[in-house]
């Protein structure tokens, strides 16, 4: 627990992700509840754990 007048830690977030409409899909933080969206145009340069998702032919 902090005591009165200590900062407390950045959350170290960990955005659950929303279904997209409308061109932006919204999250949430699983630990702090923090929201913010995202542009879907910007999902094609995501990559998980360090590669890029494969395209359908």
């Amino acid at each position: 627990m902090y005591e009165a007048g200590e900062a407390a830690a950045p959350c170290v977030h960990h955005w659950i992700l929303q279904t997209p409409r409308g061109g932006v899909t919204s999250a949430a933080c699983g630990q702090c509840g923090q929201t913010r969206t995202y542009n879907d145009g910007a999902a094609t340069h995501w990559t998980l754990r360090g590669r890029t998702p494969k395209r359908p032919a």
